[in-house]
């Protein structure tokens, strides 16, 4: 069976609410939806735990998409004029999704430690839709479903976070704090938890020469503060990556996958 397709003639349809004006108005947190944008995207929506509230299609790629969604699927099918006039810019993709979000789940460190997972990471002031987008695929590439997405980071499902994760963010289990410093104070109180924390400091010593043992939660912060004071204080450990040729750091994204992954294999 394929898709089910309705022809959208009306620029004031109701049922073209959620994708207007995306290019100008941001869908936030409180809006409890988010947009899926390009086939990669929206078969990556359809195929996860969340709930699609429609999508919407260029009418000159209908008869491929009503071929290729998983059958059932209800298509809004408009002429590239109109939809570029619902959206706001010219789109190209052919086709976006409304995905309906899920209640975020509060962090909880019974919740965290029954997953069992090796290395945590916790982002804190990732305010960088790319970066963030970045860092969620890699966690996701390295088995890391698990993430505390502590304050100051940039919604994970904005658009942009989403389009640079390919999708990848549908997949995880992102743990919202609204106090980083008390939810990983919660865990320093657990015994054998390390909290890593990346600096740029003096005191910090190289991740070549760093040995921990799982659990490990790894600390990243801003792009350009790095960590506050209260949250180096607070690790066990600090670390920094060795740099040459007068480069003082990485981007965070790029650090992120580097430091990560070096803590995966110390675990394996």
């Amino acid at each position: 069976m394929d898709s089910e397709q309705t022809n959208i003639r009306d620029l004031d349809d109701p049922r073209l609410a959620p994708f207007r004006d995306l290019r100008s108005r941001k869908l936030p947190r409180s809006s409890g939806v988010f947009i899926a944008e390009g086939p990669f995207l929206v078969h990556a929506l359809l195929n996860s735990r969340f709930e699609s509230l429609g999508v919407l299609v260029d009418q000159r790629h209908a008869e491929r998409f009503a071929h290729e969604l998983p059958p059932g699927t209800k298509m809004l099918v408009a002429e590239t004029e109109l939809l570029q006039q619902v959206v706001g810019f010219n789109f190209h993709r052919g086709i976006l999704a409304c995905g309906r979000r899920e209640q975020e789940r509060q962090f909880s460190s019974a919740d965290l430690l029954a997953s069992q997972q090796r290395v945590v990471p916790a982002l804190v002031g990732i305010e960088d839709p790319e970066n963030l987008g970045t860092i969620l695929r890699t966690c996701a590439g390295l088995g890391m479903s698990q993430v505390i997405i502590g304050e100051g980071c940039c919604d994970p499902f904005s658009r942009r976070a989403l389009r640079v994760s390919m999708g990848a963010t549908l997949s995880l289990d992102l743990h919202i704090s609204s106090d980083i410093h008390q939810s990983l104070e919660d865990l320093t109180k657990l015994q054998g938890i390390e909290i890593i924390a990346t600096t740029l400091g003096p005191d910090a010593e190289s991740l070549q020469e760093c040995r921990v043992s799982p659990p490990t939660v790894v600390m990243l912060g801003n792009e350009n503060a790095g960590l506050p004071q209260e949250l180096l204080d607070l690790a066990t450990r600090k670390v920094s990556i060795k740099m040459h040729a007068d480069i003082d750091s990485l981007n965070v994204a790029v650090a992120a996958g580097i430091i990560l992954h070096y803590f995966d294999r110390l675990g394996s």
